[in-house]
């Protein structure tokens, strides 16, 4: 059985319901093992409304079907797709078609062909599979299809066998391109009863019981339209769907198979206790952290994780070897339940409380609290209640109260340690995963500029100052690449005001891992920027609102917006510039530099908003300039609010004030 920490519940279930199944009589009759394709292709006409189109799809059938092999329960499973592509671009994304082979998948049978406008027919079948290897040894299989042309058709069709995925998948209906004639199909046998779950318009599924030893559940579609994806949207989990899991075992009276609390019991026992030769190693790990006990919990936490993770190598891998403390203590290599082991272990001998959380990547899959199933289980953490604070247990270079952008702002599975007496289990809550405030993740500058001698360029000081997910691109990673490649990095950290800058000089304080998350990374330098002073007529122009770097501005053209914006992460932007006004000269059009555009709930809250404001002093003119985004999720309702406080940005950047000589 596949075990990849793609979904760890799958490592830690390594027992299934396989063993109260295979005592029933063997079916080796699958319905589908000898799929095939009509001997001759179907003729399609294109529809003049999709003439434009650079890709239609004119069939998509998914078929999944579970049964026994001798005493193997197996899968098997058909994935047939016909489509026309019409652009060049559809004609690169689709010259290989790759097929989903591996150690325990084998390819029952497979072909593909491409017919061209002018009819020719090319045909591929099992011979004409290549094989690729990565820089990681990951191998790929694929067809490389010849002679397409716009206007081509391609066909192809794949029957593998697997061992079974039972324990929640998702199936995808809808693709980037209209899809005619759609068909998804789930057949196991009669004992073994699967329920799902839709998504997004895909519907209930049908049940046809066309014959007495299997259960068959089916949707079909005539037309699905083509998904058409948005900016700063997590587009996939919006994309018609289905989930699918097995659920009852009739054959031996078992239901509800797939139950997150089954999953607790077993992360608690595997995770928390530790065998004699983990707690004789774990001894030394924490001898080697050597976090002081007069430290706060947050202190503790924070050492650990970072002696961990600059010790041992972290791997998602699915080998039970790198949750072995002995083994990773010698190696210097660990899995995510690895690291999990060792910081409950370290929680349990100082009396932290902490939960193990498991949810999924909300890019990909939004967490169904009202479904259970495993594939909504792919990632740890734990967290700390004390410090209202996650940790992530895969990240590099993630700390604690930074977990993984994408695994938070969703729903998770919480598991308390329960002991009673020498009996553990735990408590299984679905409860939320709140993000990390604004002011987790801050970006500030303070910018002095003044005019040069001769006019001919602005002159500038600048200080950076960001925090949190702002660097966490960047600040870790210092210490770890070249001294050139840090040289282009922190020029670039500066460089987002004006690439073409003339740059002076230029460094970074508090960099690398040990400063991320506790201290913010600071970038100086000094610099000239020509284009921003302009002289017309009797008067120079002062690109004032280019100061803050250009700002992108959010379009909505055609069809009204459908799906919620999905901001990555709460942040706050605080900008001070203080620009000295030449001897002689005053600066006219400051009216135009403040701004206040606000978005709000219905209560009054500002969730969201840009404010910019100036005072001059003097000949020094001072413009503060704050931006704040306090949700990470604005539902369509609110779109256009949000937009504006996008859009402001853009607006600031066309502000310019005027230098004119006093009379």
């Amino acid at each position: 059985m596949s075990l990849s920490l793609k979904n760890p519940i799958k490592y830690l279930l390594a027992i299934v319901i396989l063993g109260f199944s295979v005592s029933l009589q063997a079916q080796d009759d699958f319905i589908n093992a000898n799929y095939d394709w009509e001997e001759a292709m179907p003729h399609f006409s294109i529809p003049d409304s999709l003439k434009d189109e650079p890709q239609i799809f004119f069939k998509k059938h998914q078929i999944v079907e579970y049964g026994f092999e001798g005493e193997n329960f197996v899968q098997i499973e058909v994935l047939h797709e016909l489509f026309w592509v019409n652009s060049d671009e559809a004609i690169d994304r689709n010259n290989k078609v790759y097929l989903p082979m591996g150690k325990e998948t084998e390819v029952i049978s497979t072909k593909a062909r491409v017919i061209n406008p002018d009819g020719k027919e090319t045909l591929l079948n099992e011979d004409d599979v290549k094989e690729i290897t990565d820089e990681d040894d990951n191998v790929a299989y694929y067809y490389a299809l010849k002679g397409i042309e716009i206007g081509s058709f391609i066909e192809y069709f794949y029957v593998i066998k697997k061992a079974p995925g039972y324990n929640g998948s998702r199936r995808v209906a809808q693709e980037l391109a209209p899809v005619f004639n759609y068909q998804f199909d789930l057949i196991s046998p009669t004992h073994l009863i699967f329920k799902t779950k839709s998504y997004n318009g895909f519907g209930e599924l049908e049940e046809d019981t066309f014959d007495e030893e299997h259960n068959h559940l089916y949707k079909s579609f005539e037309y699905l339209p083509k998904f058409v994806e948005e900016d700063q949207a997590y587009n996939l989990p919006n994309r018609i769907s289905v989930i699918y899991k097995l659920d009852e075992n009739t054959a031996s009276n078992v239901s509800n198979i797939v139950n997150y609390k089954s999953v607790g019991k077993r992360l608690i026992n595997q995770y928390t206790v530790g065998s004699k030769t983990d707690l004789k190693v774990f001894s030394k790990m924490m001898k080697e952290a050597a976090v002081a006990s007069s430290n706060t919990n947050e202190e503790k936490l924070r050492a650990w994780e970072k002696y961990y993770k600059t010790h041992y190598s972290l791997f998602q891998a699915n080998t039970a070897e790198l949750s072995d403390l002995a083994f990773v203590y010698k190696n210097k290599v660990s899995n995510s339940p690895g690291f999990m082991k060792f910081m409950a272990l370290a929680c349990e001998k100082n009396i932290i409380d902490y939960r193990f959380v498991i949810t999924c990547n909300r890019k990909s899959l939004a967490f169904d609290e009202k479904f259970q199933a495993y594939n909504f289980l792919q990632k740890y953490l734990m967290y700390f209640p004390e410090l209202d604070k996650y940790m992530d247990m895969e990240g590099k270079f993630s700390v604690l109260g930074y977990p993984g952008i994408d695994f938070q702002d969703n729903n998770g599975v919480f598991y308390k340690k329960i002991a009673v007496g020498d009996i553990l289990s735990s408590t299984a809550n679905i409860e939320w995963i709140d993000a990390p405030d604004a002011n987790s993740s801050i970006s500030d500058m303070d910018m002095k500029v003044k005019v040069a001698e001769d006019f001919s360029t602005l002159e500038f000081d600048l200080t950076t100052k960001a925090t949190g997910y702002n660097v966490s691109p960047t600040q870790p990673y210092f210490g770890l690449i070249s001294t050139e490649d840090e040289l282009d990095l922190t020029e670039q950290l500066i460089k987002w005001v004006d690439p073409d800058m003339d740059l002076h000089e230029v460094k970074a304080d508090n960099t690398g891992y040990e400063n991320y998350g506790e201290k913010p990374l600071i970038i100086t330098g000094t610099f000239a920027i020509d284009k921003y002073i302009v002289s017309v007529k009797d008067k120079y122009l002062i690109k004032l609102g280019l100061f803050i770097g250009p700002q992108a501005e959010m379009y909505q053209d055609g069809e009204a917006r459908k799906f919620p914006v999905d901001m990555g992460f709460r942040k706050s932007y605080h900008r001070v510039f203080s620009f000295e006004v030449p001897e002689g000269y005053t600066v006219t059009n400051l009216e135009t530099i403040n701004m206040k555009v606000e978005a709000k709930e219905k209560d009054g809250t500002v969730y969201a908003d840009f404010i910019s404001s100036y005072s001059l002093d003097g000949n020094v003119l001072t413009v503060i300039c704050d931006e704040r985004y306090h949700k990470i999720h604005f539902p369509v309702s609110q779109y256009e609010d949000y937009r504006r406080v996008i859009n402001a940005a853009a607006d600031f950047n066309k502000i310019v004030v005027y230098l004119e000589e006093k009379q």
